[in-house]
């Protein structure tokens, strides 16, 4: 099983304001944004020792216990991101990137992009 989490959106999912056209079912998930922040910014700074993000979580009429790991190969190294018609540093936007699993079910794969928590 694969699971693909957007963390943090915007506006409210609904039929007149979807997430995306292939998206047809969201469900909000509640965290503590500042201490996945904080953990995250730990995981960047830290050579050795804990190397990984826990997230825990309900959504999908079930509990996730998640072990994230930094994982920034989803960017071909010639990727260019624009925002506003601006360049984007790239390193800024693979740094947030996380592939894992569910400790509860080690079989279910995690990808996702914690920016702003």
């Amino acid at each position: 099983s694969i699971l693909a989490c957007c963390f943090i959106l915007p506006s409210p999912c609904t039929s007149e304001n979807p997430l995306h056209t292939f998206v047809r079912h969201f469900e909000h998930i509640d965290y503590n944004q500042h201490e996945v922040m904080r953990h995250h910014h730990r995981v960047r700074r830290s050579i050795v020792g804990q190397r990984h993000i826990k997230l825990a979580f309900s959504a999908f009429d079930r509990d996730f216990d998640l072990k994230l790991y930094p994982d920034d190969r989803y960017f071909d190294k010639n990727a260019r991101i624009y925002k506003n018609k601006q360049n984007v540093s790239i390193s800024q936007v693979k740094s947030y990137f996380y592939k894992g699993y569910d400790r509860d079910d080690p079989s279910v794969v995690v990808m996702g992009n914690l920016a702003f928590g």
